[in-house]
């Protein structure tokens, strides 16, 4: 980080922006309002995966976090990118990024909130002989941060009635990731990755 980078500053946007973030309507929970007793692991077969949803519904439930990105590996994906070797490591390729709120407390909550909802899904799934790894903070300057991610792929052996998606021009310009995806692997939902950017109009709105 640039060591002029007014940090203060960057934390009271950061919990001005937690404020604003709960009066916004989402489709997604605050992740600090996950609730034990309100949830429970769904075994879904197509896709292979185990999702989180409400008690009384099977809709995943969705989960946002608020924070600030500190590092990245994102799209798009292009020519000049690729290696005689990627093809080769086409399942384990992803796009994700390390979040910080600094020394938001809000995001500490939210850090928190990650923990209880990762040690559900472990106690869930040990009932069904899988190994989970621990789930770690990571950590940025001396400051809390999360790392979420997303595999490009999934293979095709665990999804073989799921439709495949074309991956969007801004993810994929030179189809590097269409070619490599072969017989063995699918671009899915699960894949997909919604980038969304803040626009402001002629009046000053967002």
């Amino acid at each position: 980080m640039d060591p002029n980078y007014n940090q203060y500053a960057a934390q009271a946007l950061m919990d001005q922006g937690y404020c604003d973030a709960r009066k916004s309507i989402h489709d997604a929970m605050p992740v600090v309002d996950f609730q034990l007793e309100d949830h429970r692991v769904v075994y879904v077969e197509q896709p292979r995966s185990w999702r989180i949803t409400r008690t009384n519904s099977t809709e995943e439930q969705n989960f946002y976090v608020y924070g600030a990105i500190c590092r990245n590996e994102l799209p798009p994906i292009k020519l000049s990118d690729a290696t005689p070797s990627m093809k080769k490591k086409a399942i384990y390729l992803r796009q994700g990024v390390r979040i910080t709120g600094l020394r938001s407390n809000g995001f500490n909550d939210d850090a928190v909130s990650i923990k209880h909802v990762h040690e559900m899904m472990k106690t869930y799934l040990k009932k069904e002989d899988i190994e989970v790894k621990p789930w770690n903070l990571s950590m940025y300057e001396g400051h809390w941060a999360v790392d979420a991610s997303t595999r490009y792929f999934t293979p095709r052996k665990h999804a073989p009635t799921e439709a495949g998606l074309a991956f969007d021009m801004g993810v994929d310009p030179d189809g590097v990731l269409a070619h490599m995806r072969g017989d063995d692997l699918i671009h899915t939902m699960d894949n997909k990755v919604d980038y969304l950017r803040e626009v402001k109009n002629d009046n000053g709105t967002r």
